[in-house]
């Protein structure tokens, strides 16, 4: 068994989705300590799971950052339509539009005041990380990137053009991703947790009934994400399966 770092920590959170319980269990995993460490989020707090309010209330409660994921970035755009049902767009389904129906306007607003990209405040890296939710297109700058990259990114194509699917021909967007910047990311529970030279993803798919994975960065973090070793990361078993399953097919997991 592998005992999480001490306080004094940046803890990096995979994709909620809504998954409270597992939030919770995943902070006392990790020893989460309120005054001392800092909480990040990868984006998707809501969406999918049963209690989206919750998880925004916790992350609100602990002054957590975070990045727009999908599922905020769909959803505030549809409220900006008028949160009309059925939606106009086709995008928002109305069992989707229900699950994030108990969140109150200062909870959309504190959403709305996302950023779709955030660097991590770790001076003594030896390279820059930034957490996105998705991902990064190599070869375009930080200030340029898509915002629908952003929040949708998975692969490419067998032509190099970006695409939010899985299996576009092309592999992983962060088995291409050579920096300068390190990047930290969510969105691809289908892959599992992801370690690359330059990128590290946490969606481990806890609304799908499997884990939910931070990572633990010392705040005087002095090593490349590459060198991270089993103590910088927790997971926890998703209690149940809240939307459906994925066949997982790779991914290194290891749990606290």
């Amino acid at each position: 068994m592998t005992f999480p770092l001490p306080p004094g920590r940046v803890v990096v959170v995979g994709d909620v989705h809504g998954c409270s319980d597992e939030l919770k269990d995943l902070l006392e995993a990790s020893q989460f300590h309120p005054s001392l460490d800092e909480l990040v989020f990868v984006g998707d707090l809501i969406g999918k799971g049963p209690s989206p309010e919750e998880v925004v209330r916790i992350a609100r409660k602990y002054s957590a950052k975070a990045v727009q994921g999908n599922h905020e970035y769909n959803l505030l755009q549809w409220r900006k339509r008028g949160g009309i049902l059925p939606d106009p767009e086709g995008r928002i389904k109305e069992r989707y539009a229900a699950t994030v129906k108990g969140l109150e306007e200062d909870e959309w607003d504190w959403l709305e005041s996302l950023p779709l990209k955030l660097q991590l405040d770790l001076p003594q890296s030896p390279l820059p990380v930034m957490v996105v939710h998705a991902g990064l297109v190599p070869g375009v700058s930080i200030e340029q990137q898509e915002p629908e990259n952003l929040v949708n990114l998975r692969s490419f194509d067998h032509e190099g053009r970006a695409s939010k699917q899985y299996d576009a021909g092309g592999g992983g967007w962060a088995r291409h991703w050579r920096g300068p910047m390190q990047v930290i990311f969510g969105h691809d529970a289908r892959r599992g947790l992801q370690r690359e030279p330059f990128a590290i993803g946490l969606d481990t798919g806890a609304v799908y009934g499997d884990e939910l994975t931070a990572l633990l960065l010392p705040k005087n973090l002095d090593r490349s994400l590459a060198h991270l070793e089993p103590q910088h990361f927790a997971q926890v078993r998703a209690r149940r399966a809240s939307f459906g399953q994925i066949q997982r097919c790779f991914g290194l997991i290891i749990k606290v």
